[in-house]
């Protein structure tokens, strides 16, 4: 029997056609997991429970009854078509009504956890530990894959290069993501290096963020001896570790930018302190000259005062021009730290780094063709000699022979020939004709 194929297309219209005799209409309750609004006013959410979840439309002629907007969190309950999406091969329900049902169960527990740690003093702003003002290491608690810690590496880089990074990484979204943020903050402490950590993540859903919505995570938060500045996900999420950080950023970007200062608004600052100092010495030397002109008016040995007025004048200059030295030589000091980083950073080095990368690799990789080679071509000599000494002509050499019949057929049983017929005897190296006398049965005894 032939088989007969499907296309594709066939395939889902069977599929469609099946779901719509079958299914029908549906009524459905559960959790809104993810909510998008199209330009057009149609709407596209998810709803899920704790086993499945499934993709849902709404058009805009049935979301123009709604009240309200559809949101995260919302508990619903659904009257639909459960349809197929044949250009995506995607189930969905095309949703007719929508009655609202209250936070959901996520929000609830949301809630009420923000509500019993706000109890517990855990949002207590004067407890909250300052940041530093300039810190010379920077502990990041995120996932090393995201794109939260490539902003915040980009942030950190563009304005204040001289800092350190530790990344400590965790899961940010999961069941063992609360766990492993509750360990990177331990090891952070343990390190005992950062002067203050981010804890951040990208955006999500409320079901994505649930990691920083767990009590351990914010009794570890507000046990950590060194500041925390939170930034999770976009402004607009809302966290229990942003209610227990103590600073909180709307993103990981922000974030970044809150725990440094500016390197070109450093550098403008020193130059500006750099100008009142030498203002404010200038003033007090008008000033000490004066009270020297007075000071020598009034004294009755004149030179004398005069003489120890010089002296501390000179001492005066001196100190003076030592500040002077010293603030210009921190000044020098830290504009050769940040060209010397500058230069460390310099695309050229990472192009060379990546040079060398690839010409291991290629070592590698033909040292691994090499000997993939020569374990293929034993493998077949094995295979060749093993093929050899099963030919007939290797068995026929160990003093076997091969009997045919007239036709040059093999023969195996005294039933295949009489007596009489010719045969043939087939030797290593020769062929004999011979006829049969007389066909004898062998005593398998």
């Amino acid at each position: 029997m032939s088989k007969q194929y499907l296309t594709v297309s066939q395939l889902t219209s069977t599929v469609k056609l099946a779901l719509d005799q079958t299914v029908g209409t549906v009524f459905v309750r559960g959790e809104v997991a993810s909510a998008t609004r199209s330009s057009l006013g149609h709407w596209y959410f998810t709803l899920k429970d704790q086993g499945a979840q499934v993709s849902c439309v709404c058009f805009s002629r049935q979301a123009a009854s709604i009240k309200g907007t559809i949101t995260v969190g919302m508990q619903v309950s659904l009257c639909a078509d459960a349809s197929f999406y044949a250009p995506r091969g995607q189930f969905q329900l095309t949703v007719w009504s929508i009655e609202q049902g209250g936070d959901g169960l996520l929000q609830a527990a949301f809630l009420k956890l923000k509500a019993e740690l706000h109890e517990q003093g855990l949002f207590d702003v004067t407890a909250k530990k300052a940041l530093p003002p300039i810190p010379a290491t920077i502990g990041v608690i995120t996932s090393p894959t995201g794109a939260a810690v490539a902003d915040i590496l980009k942030v950190l880089q563009q304005r204040f290069p001289l800092a350190q990074v530790m990344i400590y990484p965790s899961l940010v979204q999961g069941d063992l993501a609360s766990a492993q943020i509750v360990k990177a903050m331990v090891r952070a402490q343990e390190h005992a290096v950062a002067d203050v950590l981010i804890l951040s993540r990208g955006g999500g859903d409320l079901s994505d963020l649930m990691a920083f919505n767990d009590k351990s995570v914010a009794l570890a938060m507000s046990a950590c001896t060194i500041p925390i500045i939170s930034g999770i996900g976009h402004e607009i999420d809302e966290t229990i570790a942003d209610y227990v950080a103590d600073v909180r950023a709307a993103t990981p970007s922000a974030a970044a930018a809150m725990v440094v200062p500016d390197q070109y608004e450093l550098q403008q600052s020193l130059g500006e302190r750099a100008d009142r100092l030498c203002v404010t010495i200038r003033r007090a030397l008008a000033l000490y000259q004066s009270d020297l002109v007075i000071a020598s008016r009034r004294l009755i040995s004149p030179l004398e005062s005069l003489r120890r007025i010089q002296t501390e004048l000179l001492v005066l200059s001196g100190k003076i021009a030592q500040i002077q030295r010293d603030q210009m030589g921190a000044t020098r000091r830290l504009l050769l730290c940040c060209s010397h980083t500058l230069a460390l950073r310099s695309p050229l080095n990472t192009m060379q780094q990546y040079d060398r990368q690839c010409l291991r690799l290629s070592n590698e990789l033909v040292q691994s063709i090499r000997g993939c080679l020569n374990q293929k071509t034993a493998e077949s000599t094995a295979i060749i000699s093993k093929l050899q000494g099963l030919s007939p002509k290797q068995i026929l050499s160990r003093g076997y022979a091969a009997v045919l019949n007239e036709d040059g057929c093999l023969l195996s049983r005294d039933k295949s020939v009489d007596v009489g017929q010719h045969i043939q005897v087939c030797l290593s190296e020769s062929k004999l004709l011979a006829a049969v006398l007389s066909v004898e049965a062998n005593d398998r005894s």
